[in-house]
């Protein structure tokens, strides 16, 4: 039975528990940076890999850092209390806020893994991690420098910006090996997506937010006014992609491409906004498909901001119609739809290749050393391309032994 938790400072210690000081002597440890609240699925995942790994990695402890930003750090302990079911403070997992890293154990580990996913809105608070792990330790950036929401921000002339990009740079540049795992290679995004299929072995609260986040990243577009986001509408982008694939999955190979593009759709792609008439083009085909397959409207541009996509109105809003046939699409009619990308667990999955020093590391990933600008030793990789599909993932969730298997449904 889900409780329906205050969100007070009070509770989130509950939920939990700060750390007692002791001394962390396991032979490696590893700190996880995350900014999830319970609404990204796939940060979910990571948590989770990590606290399954942690009953039969007892010589290895796991610190889950949650940042601030948009909510505060209690806010998203809190919300990842609901949605992480069975994930809990143990002897050698614990979960807390970033802010409490001076109250950490004493680290005594002798091999010290960052693994970041988030980002971490202030300098200072690098610099008190850095601290904490006395600049012995090896780093995981996920995303180039600069180009996920894990480092935005820019570094200047005349000094640094206080952002998530100088934080992650200060940690890189103090780390004893620092690498970057690249998810985008040559325009293609080189993570592969859950399926329903290869979810059914996860907590029914996660197959739901997989459900309810991938519904709304494939039916809503972001603001027009942010520019970088222009190019996910073209041929070749992260959504034109998605919704190619989605389509010609459930109506046949060929059909987005050849589809009749909806005189309102095109309208509406007009004036939305964008840079260049392929991607006008490319949202009005994507919004006539949606339109005929689910019923999204297509004579405006549902925006991914909307609070209709939240978890709280998604089954008794506007949407609700929409999402009970997306339902019904990919977890019945083609259970093998591609859903969404899930950067962070195979990002917790590099973690644990990079922990085995073992050959098996580069079966898996292309590590190709790619020059930085600023002369740092980064060591680059990303996935082998035919190592991308779904089929990884299981393998990934059932290494993981994650169980029992439930059912998806949409109630």
């Amino acid at each position: 039975m889900a409780i329906d938790l205050p969100k007070t400072e009070a509770m989130a210690a509950l939920v939990f528990p700060p750390p007692t000081p002791t001394k962390i002597e396991t032979e490696n440890t590893v700190v996880m940076i995350t900014d999830n609240g319970g609404d990204d699925h796939d940060d979910e995942l990571a948590i989770m890999a990590l606290f399954k790994q942690s009953f039969n990695n007892k010589e290895t402890y796991f610190i889950i850092l949650v940042v601030g930003g948009s909510k505060s750090e209690d806010e998203r302990l809190i919300s990842l209390y609901k949605t992480c079911e069975g994930v809990i403070q143990q002897e050698n997992f614990i979960i807390t806020g970033l802010s409490q890293c001076s109250n950490l154990p004493e680290c005594c580990s002798l091999n010290k893994w960052v693994l970041q996913i988030g980002p971490i809105p202030e300098l200072i608070q690098a610099k008190d991690l850095v601290r904490y792990l006395k600049c012995d330790f090896k780093y995981i950036l996920q995303g180039v420098f600069g180009t996920t929401n894990s480092s935005k921000g820019f570094s200047s002339d005349k000094g640094v910006s206080d952002s998530p990009y100088t934080a992650s740079r200060y940690l890189s540049n103090n780390a004893y090996s620092s690498y970057v795992l690249r998810t985008k290679v040559n325009g293609n995004i080189l993570i592969p997506s859950v399926t329903v299929d290869s979810i059914k072995s996860l907590p029914k609260s996660v197959q739901d937010n997989t459900l309810e986040k991938s519904f709304k990243i494939t039916m809503g577009r972001e603001p027009a006014n942010i520019p970088i986001t222009h190019q996910l509408c073209g041929k070749d982008g992260a959504n034109y992609n998605a919704i190619r694939k989605l389509v010609d999955s459930l109506m046949g190979p060929g059909t987005f491409e050849n589809i009749e593009v909806i005189e309102k759709a095109y309208i509406a792609a007009q004036k939305f906004g964008l840079t260049t008439d392929e991607q006008v083009d490319g949202l009005a085909r994507m919004q006539s498909c949606l339109y005929r397959l689910f019923n999204i409207p297509c004579d405006e541009i549902p925006l991914s901001n909307d609070s209709n996509f939240n978890s709280e109105n998604i089954r008794t809003g506007k949407f609700r119609d929409s999402f009970s046939k997306y339902v019904t699409a990919v977890s019945i009619t083609n259970t093998n739809i591609e859903l969404t990308p899930v950067y962070d667990l195979v990002a917790v999955y590099s973690l644990f290749m990079l922990m085995e020093n073992s050959g098996n590391f580069n079966k898996i990933f292309d590590t190709t050393s790619y020059p930085c600008e600023d002369n740092k030793d980064h060591k680059y990789f990303n996935l082998r391309s035919e190592c991308c599909n779904p089929g990884l993932i299981t393998y990934i969730l059932e290494m993981y032994q994650f169980s029992p298997k439930t059912e998806i449904s949409e109630s």
